[in-house]
């Protein structure tokens, strides 16, 4: 059998903005449901042979009323990808692929990271429901703006239901 690899290659990536905070009033064995924010955006290349940028960014937060999960969370996650494929399909479809497959593996290392951190925390272990980013609107910047956001910019309000 031979192997496939992907097109898109996920050549770096980092945290900019890691913040998880325990919730007081959070009460263990009450079912909770995780609602929070979630934000994609896409920065193109100005080069083919340059990497695109797909920044995501996360907040879980503690609703007005109900349930309150055990932690909150505000992260922001940058990648670089490169695509090693055909550009002839129309830009839309090859930008749709780089930040929906993008932000995915964005968000793996998220999931990944708020369970390690939680893990350690009073109310033990927090993970992360999977996504399905084809249902988040992916915003697409001018290539000549900054890296990382700045914070006072929301991202779009999107359910986050485990």
């Amino acid at each position: 059998m031979e192997s496939a690899n992907s097109l898109l290659r996920l050549e770096a990536s980092f945290y900019d903005k890691v913040i998880v905070e325990t919730v007081p009033q959070y009460q263990q064995g009450v079912p909770i449901s995780l609602r929070g924010d979630i934000g994609v955006e896409l920065v193109p290349s100005t080069e083919s042979s340059s990497p695109w940028a797909v920044i995501l960014s996360v907040a879980i937060n503690a609703p007005e009323e109900g349930p309150t999960p055990p932690y909150t969370v505000d992260m922001r996650a940058i990648g670089h990808f490169r695509w090693e494929g055909d550009t002839e399909a129309g830009d839309e479809g090859f930008e749709r692929i780089v930040g929906v497959n993008g932000a995915s593996l964005l968000f793996s290392g998220m999931r990944e990271l708020v369970a390690i951190i939680t893990a350690r925390g009073p109310w033990g272990q927090m993970l992360l429901p999977t996504l399905d980013f084809r249902a988040i609107e992916i915003v697409t910047r001018p290539p000549d703006t900054a890296e990382a956001p700045a914070d006072s910019e929301k991202p779009e309000d999107d359910a986050i239901d485990e």
